[in-house]
């Protein structure tokens, strides 16, 4: 079981860093929107509309409604191919961040690009549901920050599991660290940056056991 939930808990990882690093590249791309992190495109969603700013409000919306939808398609993919869900999740993944480069992107503006990548990230959501008996975010850390430090919380007060903590830093840390790479990487090619995440998904899915770790069950959905 302990090398089960390594297993996975590095594989969550690695898709929080692959979700970083498609957000930056996102949010360069498309002067200011986001791909992954909704909280963010809700805010300008609600500034575009109490500003009468249509257009801004209109692509904000669109993009909540993809990723969304990609939730949607990727928990239909998952529950449609049972314990084979992670890898086929993840093939889908990154043929769809792979679609985004045949698209016009013309830089610093919303475009058709930005619809791929938000509806791959949207089902990421679906290759793993938990690391354990922990759930897991994988395209967000508000709730992981939100979890760390009510965990440190208790720790303080001798509450807490000890080192319970550790698992949201190091995920807020793969998200950053993903995101400093896609940034760097966006710098020097633009959006064929998205080649690296989707190599890395692919080879994800090759390595994915075909019974699954992550347990499915009616409380997950």
């Amino acid at each position: 079981m302990i090398t089960k939930n390594l297993s996975s808990g590095a594989v969550a990882m690695v898709l929080v860093a692959v979700a970083g690093w498609v957000d930056a590249a996102g949010y360069l791309q498309l002067g200011g929107l986001f791909v992954s992190f909704m909280s963010g495109n809700s805010t300008q969603l609600g500034v575009g509309l109490g500003r009468g700013q249509w257009l801004s409000a209109a692509e904000a919306g669109a993009v909540i409604g993809v990723f969304v939808l990609g939730a949607f398609v990727g928990e239909l993919i998952a529950i449609r191919t049972g314990m084979r869900h992670r890898r086929v999740v993840l093939l889908v993944e990154a043929v769809l961040l792979t679609s985004v480069l045949i698209l016009p992107h013309p830089p610093g503006k919303f475009s058709a690009a930005a619809l791929p990548m938000a509806l791959a990230l949207g089902i990421q959501n679906a290759a793993l549901h938990r690391v354990g008996n922990r759930k897991v975010s994988l395209t967000y850390v508000t709730g992981t920050l939100v979890r760390f430090g009510q965990q440190v919380a208790a720790q303080v007060t001798g509450r807490g599991e000890p080192g319970a903590w550790r698992s949201d830093l190091a995920a807020w840390l793969a998200m950053v660290a993903g995101a400093v790479a896609g940034a760097i990487a966006f710098a020097n090619v633009e959006l064929k940056c998205l080649i690296v995440p989707a190599v890395v998904l692919v080879v994800l899915a090759a390595l994915a056991p075909s019974r699954s770790d992550d347990a499915r069950s009616a409380s997950d959905a």
